[in-house]
């Protein structure tokens, strides 16, 4: 088994060779040194190309701010909007009415028991000053 990989190796070790030849040869050389100069230019403009970015996305930022505040300044207010909105606020002022009064209606009778019980008591008050002062 390792004869017959060994036998492989050797028959693709011219191939090897050639590979890493080419990979040594002039042309490779010069294209990963074109390579390192571009790189090198790529990071000395980094900081120009970021700025440039940045201008144009704040010019595209003041476009669409002046696009929408002329378009907010020139809206115009239908009369039917006001009038839908009044019977909405409407409808919402009922409903919430109709809930406090479903709630009024729940604590009614302890409100009713709480004043007799006052009501008794200011009765009785006024019986106890009364005797006392005859």
């Amino acid at each position: 088994m390792v004869g017959r990989r060994l036998e492989k190796l050797d028959d693709i070790s011219d191939i090897i060779v050639r590979i890493q030849a080419a990979a040594r040869s002039p042309r490779t050389y010069l294209a990963r040194k074109r390579l390192l100069v571009l790189i090198r230019y790529l990071r000395k403009g980094t900081t120009a190309i970021i700025s440039v970015q940045t201008r144009a996305r704040t010019n595209l930022a003041r476009q669409r701010h002046k696009v929408m505040a002329k378009a907010l300044s020139e809206a115009k207010v239908v009369s039917s909007v006001n009038s839908f909105q009044a019977r909405a606020r409407a409808a919402l002022s009922r409903a919430k009415h109709r809930e406090t009064g479903k709630k009024l209606d729940f604590v009614e009778p302890d409100i009713v028991g709480f004043r007799a019980v006052c009501r008794s008591a200011l009765v009785r008050l006024d019986y106890f000053v009364w005797r006392d002062h005859l």
